[in-house]
């Protein structure tokens, strides 16, 4: 029987079943019932039927063992150079998952992994303080080399703007106990990709970014404050908060 006819057929006999009253007996057994549909509709239902398969709500991406090596021997070799954990932390994304999602690893090919971060003190970000490091490197693709240490040394002007306009914002709503800016905001550098910045110029570097309690973003809760501030052209000074307040 061709397909078409199978439909045809199927949706013949669901509509033609009329509906019995209620604590009454069906005019078809569903011991008849069943046999048909599953002669005529094992090929068509899939077809007139909505998928029913959910992917999961929060499927892991796969991580490679090379980068793991990359992540571990990039942070590890910069600790080292900056004097030691007893001296000097990365930022908290060298301490995750080198996923897409990591803001540390800015590109992963097969010239190797790319890293970019910032890093200060002992506990500088639990206590919003600026970073004292910026960073750039560069790990081999099987993880286990340093092709090379592009930058590490005092943040330039797009690391410490952002940085700036991070600590400002934490400061404003309540320190980091009782508020946290967009994830965003913890990116390594300001960049025009970064969909925290809304301008990067001769007149400086404009954020503007939502933020709420620690943890809102993770949770999937809504944000309780928005930020908006100008930062100066070198990174060093705050030209003016232009809006801190409920989301408008």
């Amino acid at each position: 029987m061709e397909k078409a006819s199978k439909r045809k057929m199927l949706q013949s006999i669901l509509v033609h079943i009329p509906r019995a009253p209620q604590h009454s007996r069906p005019w078809i057994s569903s011991a008849l019932l069943l046999p048909i549909l599953a002669g005529i509709g094992v090929a068509v239902l899939p077809r007139l039927l909505p998928s029913l398969a959910i992917a999961p709500a929060h499927a892991r991406e796969f991580v490679s063992p090379e980068a793991v090596r990359a992540i571990n021997l990039a942070r590890s070799s910069i600790v080292k150079s900056n004097g030691g954990l007893s001296a000097y932390r990365p930022a908290q994304c060298m301490f995750s998952q080198p996923t897409t999602t990591n803001l540390c690893l800015i590109r992963n090919d097969d010239q190797g992994f790319l890293f970019h971060f910032v890093g200060g003190p002992p506990a500088w970000e639990q206590r919003n303080q600026m970073p004292s490091k910026e960073t750039e490197l560069l790990i081999s693709p099987e993880g286990r080399t340093v092709v090379e240490v592009i930058y590490n040394s005092t943040p330039r002007p797009p690391a410490r703007a952002i940085s700036l306009a991070r600590t400002q914002a934490v400061t404003l709503n309540g320190g980091p106990r009782a508020y946290a800016p967009a994830s965003c905001m913890s990116a390594p550098a300001a960049t025009k990709a970064n969909p925290c910045v809304v301008s990067s110029n001769a007149k400086g570097y404009r954020f503007r970014f939502m933020g709420g309690p620690p943890r809102w973003e993770a949770d999937g809760d809504r944000p309780s404050q928005e930020t908006e501030i100008q930062i100066s052209p070198d990174g060093n000074s705050v030209v003016g908060v232009i809006y801190n307040g409920a989301p408008r």
